[in-house]
């Protein structure tokens, strides 16, 4: 079994253990937060000097961001074109194919039902229900699909209701595991950047700090089963089982990605 790390930060260097042969960086949820070459440049260093595998995170995109991307990748094919890049978003994969790198479906694309509250009534489901609710979208014309365009990797996410992995067995599709923290919903408005004006009672949209990598909230609410954390403009839940199907040699799963944080 392949343990990653994920970092988002160059601080995130802290958490990397010598267990970990592979490093993640990137966002996949904000196109404000898409490193420089600089970033991308130091985290390389890091990952040569340690004889890691490296693996981009991308996340969705303006028509001016894929022009940052598209940098990002001239920079990274120069010194590791055995790189992996984690594609949210269908423009993105247009460009990536141009390029060397093995390409990876991310989680925004790959349909996992990830609501926490599912676990509160899935008992009561039909069996066929509670099984759809495991399972992600990527059925046989989706897995064609992939394979298509050159994706043989999923990044999935550690369902609280469990994960099904029926639909990628002899498809000739890997997945990665995320642990501890799954994501639940995105979205286009960041509260950091929302600022009330009490003299108007209007709300601006402010300058991105990049806030959000500083500060994160736990919310909690009696109809939900666990916290949810806040961070920026993604909400996340938290899961630290580790599935059964982890241990299988040679399963599908091959691969974890522990998040240093959400």
């Amino acid at each position: 079994m392949e343990k990653a790390l994920h970092i988002s930060r160059l601080s995130d260097f802290k958490f990397w253990r010598a267990e970990h042969s592979r490093i993640y960086f990137g966002n996949e949820f904000c196109d404000r937060l898409i490193p420089s070459e600089e970033e991308l440049d130091r985290v390389l260093s890091f990952a040569a000097g340690r004889n890691l595998g490296f693996t981009l995170l991308t996340t969705f995109c303006t028509d001016k961001n894929l022009h940052s991307y598209k940098k990002l990748f001239d920079l990274l094919s120069q010194s590791r074109a055995d790189a992996e890049i984690v594609i949210n978003d269908w423009g993105l994969l247009k460009i990536a194919k141009n390029y060397p790198f093995d390409l990876v479906l991310g989680r925004l694309l790959n349909k996992q039902k990830r609501g926490p509250r599912i676990i509160g009534v899935i008992e009561r489901l039909p069996e066929l229900m509670r099984e759809r609710f495991r399972k992600s979208g990527i059925n046989g014309y989706f897995s064609a699909f992939l394979l298509d365009c050159g994706i043989k990797r999923v990044e999935l996410d550690n369902l609280l209701q469990g994960v099904s992995l029926d639909e990628f067995r002899g498809k000739g599709i890997c997945c990665s595991l995320y642990i501890p923290f799954g994501y639940i919903t995105v979205s286009r408005s960041c509260p950091h950047r929302c600022r009330r004006d009490l003299s108007s009672d209007t709300v601006a949209d402010s300058i991105c700090r990049r806030e959000c990598l500083e500060n994160r909230y736990w919310l909690r609410h009696p109809q939900m089963p666990v916290p949810l954390i806040s961070k920026g403009n993604a909400v996340f839940f938290e899961n630290k089982i580790i599935p059964e199907f982890i241990l299988y040699k040679g399963g599908v799963v091959n691969r974890i990605v522990y998040e240093a944080e959400a």
